[in-house]
């Protein structure tokens, strides 16, 4: 994206200062061929290019971020400088892990006692987190961030940049190109408010003693308001905010072909579908699982566009002749998914509330009551969001009451009848399916579900179990590559749990057609639409 600021020259964009774009190239982790070019989806802005084909699933390049900042409230649990944290669903040894498991402790730095640090012991005194932070960044904020506790993660990625910016631990190519990406400030000083935004600007002008002007420290903020993103690893929350010049130049599409995840201080972006030599690479800067409507709402709001991509145009006619079919508006459907989504949400926060099956059937008749306001003469789809999001919920709910049956019902309707496939999303909900379905498989004819005679056979359930794994582990792979904790930890949980099972072993001759016998017994059971079942994939070659 192009900032109005001129720092190099008489340049207007990026892509216009080769000797800034050739260095953020040489910076950059690339597995893939890349170009810093005009964007053909931001007029007047810049975009990042391939410039051979890259294939579906695979890398395109990986960045370490110019600043990081640790989510508030996590200040205790995820180091400031690796992001390990220690409240983490994968162990440090390589698999999911268990209630018994010693986490790595964060200790917080004794001055400022805010930021947090991890201590591996494996590693040398003056090589741990903590020592690395201090030395590169922390010496010089510590005092400063005393007096601002409650700063929020982009609020202290200001103050982290200044700070970097005043001692010199910028190099001068890195300041032109933070100067260069695009601010909106006008937009967020209506958004946020220019008195708040001119308060957070001056106390880190006073705290760094910077010499640039009060003006450009207000600019500058509200550059990482709009291009921070958000550090968010497989299979766990957001635990922090990302400031990079190079993934800033990555745009927006509802229709990505990469996306963005972290591990460890790290960004990695992957290809999500085939991306042709001359191609834009595309990122979602919504959630992509949410309706076009939800979409849009975020982008104008947060970022202060629309998208016009051929995905959204061609839901919103989708959604125009659904609501019109219905005898109602968009406007009133938005309405009621909005008041869904809060029902979701309110339902997650205070699960507690759900302790009787009594308790969640009142929350589904509420639901029934709330969308039979839009549709009067069936219930809302299952593949229209965000039902798969509200079934997971109450699935979640059903296994903490130990209604193992009712808990795999609800998630597989959850899962099995999302129609699109957009990489992260939907590989940690085929994660949260497996374990929902384990109680199942695990207790298999010892529950009393068993004496229904339409339930599968032992076998059946463990036929079902490990296609599932086998299907989770290849996903995983070429979702998140082959080294990330998240697909070791799936392919050391599919492994154990082959060692014990017959054969043939998911993959080989014979399995697929056990695997469907099974899945179509299973889906019937649980009274799921047996044609929105899982196809196998075929096994990799060595």
């Amino acid at each position: 994206m192009s900032n109005s600021m001129d720092t190099s020259g008489g340049a207007r964009a990026i892509y216009e200062d080769q000797e800034l774009c050739k260095y953020l190239l040489s910076n950059t982790t690339a597995a893939a061929s890349l170009q810093i070019l005009a964007s053909k989806v931001h007029p007047g802005g810049t975009g990042v290019f391939a410039l051979r084909d890259i294939a579906d699933g695979a890398e395109v390049f990986r960045s370490k971020p110019l600043i990081t900042s640790v989510e508030m409230g996590m200040h205790s649990t995820v180091c400031d400088y690796c992001y390990a944290s220690s409240t983490g669903r994968i162990h440090h040894a390589g698999r999911f892990r268990k209630e018994e498991d010693d986490m790595p402790a964060i200790k917080l730095c004794a001055q400022c006692k805010l930021c947090g640090y991890c201590s591996k012991s494996h590693i040398d005194v003056s090589q741990r987190c903590q020592a690395v932070a201090w030395k590169a960044y922390h010496k010089f904020e510590c005092k400063a961030i005393q007096q601002t506790p409650l700063a929020t993660p982009r609020t202290r990625a200001l103050y982290r940049l200044l700070v970097k910016h005043s001692n010199g631990l910028l190099t001068a190519e890195e300041w032109r190109g933070v100067n260069y990406l695009q601010s909106h400030a006008e937009s967020h000083y209506n958004l946020t408010g220019f008195d708040t935004i001119h308060k957070v600007a001056l106390f880190g002008n006073e705290f760094t003693q910077s010499h640039i002007s009060l003006e450009a420290i207000q600019t500058l903020y509200c550059t990482i308001l709009t291009n921070s993103m958000a550090i968010h690893p497989p299979l766990g929350p957001t635990s922090g905010t990302a400031f990079d010049i190079f993934g800033s130049l990555v745009n927006h599409s509802c229709d990505p072909n990469v996306f963005v995840f972290s591990e460890d201080n790290q960004l990695r972006v992957r290809s999500l579908k085939a991306i042709k030599s001359g191609e834009e690479i595309l990122q979602s800067y919504a959630d992509v699982t949410a309706s076009v409507m939800v979409r849009q709402k975020v982008l104008k709001s947060e970022y202060f566009f629309s998208c016009n991509c051929s995905r959204c145009q061609t839901e919103a006619k989708e959604l125009e002749t659904l609501t019109s079919e219905e005898g109602s508006s968009t406007d009133f459907f938005a309405g009621i998914e909005q008041r869904l989504v809060g029902l979701t949400n309110e339902t997650r926060s205070n699960a507690q509330a759900f302790a009787t099956e009594e308790a969640i059937e009142q929350l589904k008749l509420n639901i029934s009551s709330l969308t039979g306001q839009l549709f009067h003469e069936r219930p809302w789809p299952d593949t229209l969001w965000p039902m798969s999001s509200m079934n997971m919920t109450i699935a979640s709910l059903y296994k903490s009451l130990g209604s193992y049956p009712k808990a795999t019902t609800h998630a597989l309707r959850a899962f099995l009848t999302e129609e699109r496939f957009f990489g992260p999303q939907r590989i940690e909900e085929f994660f949260n399916l497996i374990q929902m379905l384990v109680p199942v498989v695990v207790l298999g004819h010892k529950g009393d579900w068993a004496k229904d005679p339409s339930f599968p056979s032992f076998r059946q359930l463990w036929d079902f179990y490990h296609g599932l794994l086998y299907e989770l582990a290849l996903r995983s792979k070429k979702t998140f590559g082959p080294d990330t904790r998240f697909t070791k930890a799936v392919e050391r949980w599919y492994n154990e749990a082959l060692a014990s099972a017959g054969k043939p072993h998911p993959g080989n001759a014979g399995f697929s057609r056990r695997f469907n016998d099974a899945q179509k017994k299973f889906l019937e059971w649980a009274g799921v639409d047996a044609r929105r079942g899982i196809v196998l994939s075929p096994k990799e070659p060595k």
